[in-house]
């Protein structure tokens, strides 16, 4: 059967004042397969319950109960991502994929960097060099630093620990 042949029979059955028998139903002319006995019996509970009066009746109450509040999610999901510039057609290959292009926006959002104005200046603490080289010493390795070496180090780097870009304390 050719695609024409399939929409000639589809825009007849419109039209059809009955449900179509079982073994001729429309999912058996789009898709090769049939449905199922009970699927067939909900369409004739519904078809008699709602008084249809024609295929085109059960077509759009089908639309009514599925394809519509499947749209109406989709825009509903669509304008929450337009509140982030972001497109769900385009921008997107997934909702987590979206998700994420919003964690990167808002999590960054008015993010300070620390400042890289040099500290006070201060001398490297006698004290603290003396525990250095017990701490050497301990472990069977050289100290060959100075207080001077160790002073020239904290001005070279501003004063600010380098890890952190944090005033350094000792």
């Amino acid at each position: 059967m050719t695609r024409s042949d399939v929409f000639a029979v589809l825009v007849r059955a419109f039209s059809r004042t009955s449900t179509l028998p079982h073994s001729t139903f429309l999912a058996k002319l789009l898709r090769g397969t049939n449905i199922s006995d009970a699927d067939y019996k909900r369409i004739q509970f519904v078809w008699e319950h709602y008084e249809m009066k024609s295929i085109k009746d059960l077509l759009i109450s089908y639309n009514n109960l599925d394809v519509v509040p499947f749209i109406k999610a989709i825009k509903a999901q669509r304008e929450l991502f337009k509140r982030f510039d972001l497109d769900m057609f385009t921008d997107g290959v997934s909702p987590p994929g979206l998700s994420e292009e919003v964690m990167y926006q808002t999590c960054f959002y008015n993010l300070q960097y620390p400042s890289k104005k040099p500290a006070k200046a201060f001398s490297f603490p006698a004290k603290r060099m003396s525990g250095y080289k017990a701490q050497d010493a301990e472990a069977k390795r050289e100290f060959n630093m100075t207080i001077k070496h160790l002073n020239d180090l904290a001005k070279k780097q501003k004063y600010l620990c380098g890890l952190y870009i944090l005033p350094a304390d000792c």
